[in-house]
């Protein structure tokens, strides 16, 4: 057979494998320039990978509302209020002379306006002096008071809790915390003393990180989630388990199970975990509920990179789950009307999302891997809506799941905050104590306790256990 000028002759079984081998490089192709377009808010990345040339988002999953900025009719306005016992009053008296010719600071007496103003007091530290008394017995003998405090002189609880405060809850680093105490109180203080100060209240802090866990696993949801931040040179993970009235922090080597089982909150817990579809939350005996953010994300993606149709419907119609939710119009009706949407997307493309998977085969099998095709990420996500309908929508039937993971995704907000100022812990001692003090000042927020005081009493040794 006699070749056009041109033109290669090539085998049938040749010619299947060069077809099969451009449809895996046109796969690869697409999947690494949809990489390159990924960002914040259509994946799972944080929004620090983005980068200062990021572009601002036309698109977000934040439904506008209709209401106008600002407080609501109704609703009940907050002002300061006069204090009845004021700890300084200052007279002003009438001055001048009366039409009469009568002098004013004569007349009599019949009331007063009043007037208060909020302000730093001149001295903000005081000196306390212990004088333990000595007594002479008639027998001859010398009693002593007992001063019951340490040394000649020391910094007292109320400066060792406003260090804590400030290093742990505004966390301050070390040198400007020092900068700022002398400035305000006019005293110096040591890195020796803050890092006493923060090792005192960790001490006293043991009982109620127990309390705390106990009583973590009997709430009815807990959100759970992870973030990693670098310890002793080497990469950790800060694992948060937040309910609306606590939160609780640990660190530790390990991610997956090892780490979870280790807190040992989530083997015993048998409420509704809601997390972001990390497999290892889901292998415990407890109701699962996915966050619904880390999957508008995802749908968002498959929108702008591939054009989905399936996935722009399923997004529509979550953030119309969430309104009627919110705006309290869940009835059996409504219900049965977003379940049927919710299948009825499905079973219009499951069959178009399995026809468009590659075909290729991994060609001949000297030096290659075997099996099937690598399936894509849009088939990959619709399987997730098919098999876990039940934890995506828990939010519908439970009106104590959240809708999204934002619960645990805010508390571990602070250890991201806490990593772009300081960069690292130096210690493992030094991220233990950080853990188990932001738990107790963030459970004490959600306690509505002043966090100077909770502070004040944990380094005295009465932590608040909470309720």
């Amino acid at each position: 057979m006699e070749v056009p000028e041109g033109y290669i002759l090539v085998k049938e079984s040749d010619y299947k494998s060069i077809l099969a081998r451009l449809d895996k490089l046109e796969l690869e192709n697409a999947e690494l320039r949809n990489r390159l377009n990924l960002n914040s808010n259509n994946s799972h990345k944080p929004p620090s990978s983005d980068g200062y040339s990021k572009k601002p988002i036309v698109h977000n999953n934040r439904v506008k509302g209709h209401k106008k900025p600002g407080g609501q009719p109704g609703h009940e306005g907050r002002t300061l209020l006069m204090a009845e016992c004021p700890g300084k009053v200052v007279e002003i008296d009438v001055h001048g002379e009366c039409p009469c010719g009568r002098a004013l600071v004569k007349g009599r007496l019949v009331g007063y306006n009043r007037r208060q103003v909020l302000d730093l007091v001149p001295q903000l530290v005081e000196t306390i002096e212990y004088r333990g008394l000595i007594r002479e017995c008639k027998c001859g003998r010398i009693h002593k008071g007992s001063l019951g405090t340490p040394g000649v002189i020391r910094y007292g609880n109320g400066i060792k809790t406003l260090a804590v405060y400030l290093s742990q809850q505004q966390l301050i680093p070390y040198d400007r915390l020092q900068q700022i105490i002398n400035d305000l109180l006019g005293i110096k203080i040591s890195d020796c003393f803050l890092a006493g100060a923060n090792e005192q209240c960790f001490d006293r802090l043991e009982e109620f990180e127990e309390a705390n866990k106990a009583a973590l696993m009997g709430e009815k949801v807990l959100c759970c989630d992870e973030t990693g931040i670098r310890a002793e040179g080497s990469l950790k993970w800060v694992h948060t388990l937040s309910s609306k009235g606590r939160t609780h922090y640990q660190i530790h080597p390990k991610r997956g199970k090892g780490a979870i089982d280790h807190i040992g909150v989530l083997p015993l817990f048998k409420g509704t975990c809601v997390h972001d579809r990390f497999s290892p939350y889901q292998e415990y005996d407890c109701t699962h509920a996915f966050c619904n953010a880390h999957l508008l994300r995802d749908l968002t993606g498959l929108v702008e990179e591939d054009k989905k149709a399936w996935a722009k419907q399923m997004k529509r119609l979550l953030l119309k789950c969430k309104s009627a939710r919110d705006n309290g119009l869940l009835n059996k009706a409504k219900l049965k009307s977003l379940n049927n949407l919710y299948d009825n997307i499905i079973i219009r493309y499951k069959s178009t999302e399995v026809f468009l998977q590659p075909t290729w085969s991994r060609g001949p099998r000297h030096g290659k891997k075997r099996g099937r095709p690598k399936r894509t990420k849009s088939l990959c996500l619709l399987e997730v809506f098919e098999q876990k309908k039940s934890q995506i929508l828990r939010f519908l039937y439970d009106p104590n799941v959240p809708f999204d993971n934002n619960l645990a995704e805010r508390d571990l907000r602070m250890v991201k905050l806490k990593q772009k100022i300081s960069g690292c812990f130096r210690t493992q001692k030094g991220s233990e104590i950080f853990c188990r003090i932001r738990s107790y000042i963030s459970t004490s927020r959600k306690q509505n306790h002043n966090v100077m005081q909770a502070l004040k009493s944990a380094i005295e040794d009465h932590a608040i256990l909470f309720s």
